[in-house]
């Protein structure tokens, strides 16, 4: 680019124009950085070390079980074992019972009747409901006007008897 506008420099005739028709469009790029990757936090520096963790024989010490005996230590270690075992038998037993309990039942919200006052549990209401719709049904006032013994299908009696009467 410098030396582009050198030469231009020494024309006389460009002198006075604009250069930039000479000289290269470089295209810019949009270069994204590299973020750092996450930086572990320095810890607080203490000049004495953790302490020592205890070992076998020194856990052993403290509880008493250094000096038990062989069929002790054995006899010890079995009923350790047989304890691990009964809870993980109930656990086992547990898990498998509750294969078999009942789901749990949803409780559906009652449907919106006719009678509002009624599901809003105003007892005397439901009660003067109910004895009106008995006495609908026992006076036959459904409304259809057909009796229901008379849907019933009744059997066929052969032709060549002829009705009683």
């Amino acid at each position: 680019e410098l030396m582009i506008k050198r030469e231009l420099a020494k024309d006389p005739e460009l002198a006075g124009e604009s250069w930039d028709r000479f000289l290269p469009k470089f295209k810019k790029k949009n270069v994204k950085r590299k973020k750092p990757k996450n930086e572990t936090k320095k810890k607080t520096y203490t000049p004495f070390p953790p302490p020592q963790a205890p070992s076998k024989v020194d856990l052993e010490l403290e509880s008493g079980e250094y000096f038990f005996k062989k069929d002790e230590k054995k006899a010890q270690a079995k009923a350790e074992k047989q304890q691990k075992q009964e809870e993980s038998v109930e656990e086992s037993k547990a898990k498998r019972a509750s294969s078999f309990k009942a789901p749990e039942e949803k409780q559906i919200a009652p449907a919106a009747d006719k009678d509002a006052h009624v599901s809003s549990g105003n007892v005397k209401a439901m009660a003067e409901s109910l004895k009106a719709k008995s006495k609908k049904k026992a006076s036959g006032g459904d409304g259809d006007g057909v009796d229901a013994a008379s849907m019933l299908m009744r059997p066929k009696r052969p032709a060549s008897a002829p009705a009683s009467k």
